[in-house]
């Protein structure tokens, strides 16, 4: 999963992935002032925001629907084909995509 997100003064990327069969891990990037600026890890000390928990509820969805349930074999297809995009919201700029 996937979020670009601009902030005030601070744009982040939060890249996550699914681990030990249910652990959605992450990490964050952020680039702090201009847009020639470079970008580090967070190390901890930026998270996602308020607005980008609509992207991690659909994810968590979309995994237990396509990944977790119970039908034979997980449906990868359908679950790479579950994507969550929206323009930003009107008080905060972003788009987040899976």
């Amino acid at each position: 999963m996937l979020i670009r997100h601009s902030g005030r003064g601070v744009c982040y990327v939060v890249v996550a992935w699914w681990d030990n069969q249910n652990e959605l891990l992450n990490r964050v990037f952020v680039r702090v002032g201009e847009a020639e600026s470079p970008w580090r890890d967070s190390g901890g000390a930026y998270s996602f925001c308020v607005w980008d928990l609509q992207v991690l509820w659909h994810e968590r969805n979309a995994f237990v629907r396509h990944v977790m349930s119970p039908q034979s074999c997980p449906d990868l297809d359908g679950y790479l084909a579950d994507v969550y995009s929206t323009d930003a919201p009107a008080d905060a700029s972003h788009r987040s995509t899976q």
